[in-house]
Protein backbone atom coordinates (compact mmCIF):
# COMPACT_ATOMS: atom_id res chain seq x y z
CA UNK A 1 0.00 0.00 0.00
CA UNK A 2 1.75 3.43 -1.05
CA UNK A 3 0.20 6.64 0.47
CA UNK A 4 0.86 10.08 -1.06
CA UNK A 5 0.30 13.53 0.19
CA UNK A 6 1.64 16.36 -2.41
CA UNK A 7 0.47 20.37 -2.20
CA UNK A 8 0.21 20.04 -5.67
CA UNK A 9 -1.24 16.41 -6.65
CA UNK A 10 -4.03 15.88 -9.92
CA UNK A 11 -4.96 12.23 -9.63
CA UNK A 12 -7.99 10.25 -9.32
CA UNK A 13 -7.94 7.26 -6.96
CA UNK A 14 -9.78 5.45 -4.36
CA UNK A 15 -9.90 7.00 -0.95
CA UNK A 16 -9.12 10.47 -1.96
CA UNK A 17 -9.83 13.21 0.30
CA UNK A 18 -8.39 16.81 0.34
CA UNK A 19 -8.89 19.34 2.83
CA UNK A 20 -7.04 23.26 3.00
CA UNK A 21 -4.12 23.81 5.36
CA UNK A 22 -3.68 26.99 7.16
CA UNK A 23 -1.90 28.21 3.80
CA UNK A 24 -5.47 27.79 1.80
CA UNK A 25 -4.00 25.47 -0.24
CA UNK A 26 -5.21 22.25 -1.08
CA UNK A 27 -3.92 18.82 0.03
CA UNK A 28 -4.75 15.35 -1.65
CA UNK A 29 -3.87 12.36 -0.24
CA UNK A 30 -4.54 8.76 -2.32
CA UNK A 31 -4.27 5.61 -1.31
CA UNK A 32 -2.78 3.29 -3.67
CA UNK A 33 -3.63 0.10 -2.77
CA UNK A 34 -1.33 -3.08 -4.36
CA UNK A 35 -3.11 -5.44 -7.41
CA UNK A 36 -3.80 -8.68 -6.37
CA UNK A 37 -0.47 -9.66 -8.56
CA UNK A 38 1.71 -7.41 -7.41
CA UNK A 39 0.52 -8.39 -3.31
CA UNK A 40 1.30 -12.08 -4.50
CA UNK A 41 4.81 -10.78 -5.79
CA UNK A 42 5.33 -9.11 -2.75
CA UNK A 43 4.22 -12.26 -0.20
CA UNK A 44 6.56 -14.54 -2.77
CA UNK A 45 9.68 -11.76 -2.42
CA UNK A 46 8.75 -12.42 1.68
CA UNK A 47 8.52 -15.97 1.85
CA UNK A 48 12.09 -16.36 -0.33
CA UNK A 49 13.85 -14.10 2.27
CA UNK A 50 15.70 -16.36 4.62
CA UNK A 51 16.41 -13.17 6.88
CA UNK A 52 12.34 -12.43 7.00
CA UNK A 53 9.20 -14.33 7.99
CA UNK A 54 5.86 -13.66 9.16
CA UNK A 55 5.16 -13.94 12.42
CA UNK A 56 3.07 -16.44 14.32
CA UNK A 57 0.01 -15.11 16.53
CA UNK A 58 2.14 -16.11 19.34
CA UNK A 59 4.75 -14.12 18.28
CA UNK A 60 2.31 -11.34 17.45
CA UNK A 61 0.58 -11.35 20.89
CA UNK A 62 4.14 -11.14 22.98
CA UNK A 63 4.60 -7.70 20.97
CA UNK A 64 4.98 -4.75 23.50
CA UNK A 65 4.89 -1.21 21.84
CA UNK A 66 8.28 0.67 21.46
CA UNK A 67 8.94 3.01 24.42
CA UNK A 68 11.42 5.65 23.41
CA UNK A 69 13.94 6.90 25.89
CA UNK A 70 13.43 10.65 26.89
CA UNK A 71 12.75 13.03 29.86
CA UNK A 72 10.16 11.13 32.90
CA UNK A 73 6.84 13.03 32.99
CA UNK A 74 7.29 16.07 35.70
CA UNK A 75 5.10 15.68 38.29
CA UNK A 76 4.38 19.27 37.94
CA UNK A 77 4.95 20.47 34.21
CA UNK A 78 5.41 23.76 33.57
CA UNK A 79 2.70 25.64 31.33
CA UNK A 80 4.06 26.68 27.88
CA UNK A 81 4.03 30.39 27.44
CA UNK A 82 4.72 33.49 24.77
CA UNK A 83 6.96 36.79 26.43
CA UNK A 84 8.76 39.60 25.64
CA UNK A 85 11.59 39.86 27.28
CA UNK A 86 14.16 42.75 26.71
CA UNK A 87 17.60 41.94 24.23
CA UNK A 88 19.96 42.50 27.27
CA UNK A 89 18.06 40.54 29.89
CA UNK A 90 17.70 37.03 27.47
CA UNK A 91 21.57 37.49 26.86
CA UNK A 92 22.22 37.18 30.19
CA UNK A 93 20.10 34.61 30.88
CA UNK A 94 21.22 32.17 27.36
CA UNK A 95 24.87 33.33 28.41
CA UNK A 96 25.45 30.34 30.16
CA UNK A 97 24.08 28.09 27.83
CA UNK A 98 21.17 25.42 27.59
CA UNK A 99 19.16 25.71 30.79
CA UNK A 100 18.16 29.69 30.05
CA UNK A 101 14.28 28.93 30.92
CA UNK A 102 14.59 27.06 33.99
CA UNK A 103 16.98 30.38 35.20
CA UNK A 104 14.51 32.68 34.09
CA UNK A 105 11.76 30.33 36.18
CA UNK A 106 14.32 30.77 39.25
CA UNK A 107 14.52 33.93 39.28
CA UNK A 108 11.15 34.79 39.07
CA UNK A 109 10.33 32.36 41.88
CA UNK A 110 13.39 34.14 44.04
CA UNK A 111 11.35 37.68 42.82
CA UNK A 112 7.89 36.01 44.16
CA UNK A 113 9.71 34.80 47.47
CA UNK A 114 10.59 38.33 48.25
CA UNK A 115 7.74 40.66 46.84
CA UNK A 116 4.63 37.87 47.77
CA UNK A 117 3.97 39.87 50.86
CA UNK A 118 3.59 43.14 49.34
CA UNK A 119 0.96 41.72 46.80
CA UNK A 120 -1.07 40.39 50.19
CA UNK A 121 0.11 36.76 48.95
CA UNK A 122 2.20 33.81 50.75
CA UNK A 123 4.70 32.36 48.49
CA UNK A 124 4.67 28.28 47.55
Amino acid sequence: MWVCARKTMFCNGPATSGRNDAGGIMIKAVVLLNSEEEEARIRAGIAADPDTYELTDEELAELRPLVRPGRPKAEFPKVPITIRLSPEVLDFFKTDGPGWQARIDAALRDWIKTHAIEHGQHAK
